[in-house]
């Protein structure tokens, strides 16, 4: 068994610099950017409950429900916000309404603040600095 150990050692000690990966003199490797999520903060003021919806590169992805005088807060997928402007739709759950943000340019770690309007149509987001 011994003998067998001391086979092994040379063996090792010649395949392990051999699994290092080939990197040019002088080149670094870049860390890739961290992507942090986007906040969305729902205030309701609409009388009925409403789903709450993002769309973004004709993609819609549901967020939640937020009901009557009630506040939630969502995230967005990252892979959602960076590929141009995001809206975030509010529907009401019994009617036909629909409130809208508006197109938003939303960058990693963004928050958004999305109030839902007695009238939905005057729904407003606004993204805090």
């Amino acid at each position: 068994m011994r003998r067998g150990l001391w086979f092994l050692v040379p063996v090792l000690l010649v395949a392990v610099p051999a699994c290092r990966h080939a990197q040019k003199d002088g080149e670094t490797t870049k860390p890739t950017p961290v992507r942090l999520p986007v906040q969305v903060e729902v205030k309701n003021n609409f009388a009925l409950p409403a789903e709450i919806f993002v769309v973004a590169s004709g993609t819609s992805q549901r967020l939640g429900t937020v009901h009557p005088g009630m506040r939630a807060h969502y995230t967005i997928p990252p892979g959602l916000t960076g590929n141009g402007s995001v809206v975030i739709e509010a529907r009401a759950s019994s009617t036909n309404q629909v409130g809208r943000s508006g197109p938003l340019l939303l960058s990693s770690g963004a928050i958004v603040d999305f109030q839902v309007a007695e009238q939905l149509f005057n729904s407003t987001a606004t993204i805090r600095p």
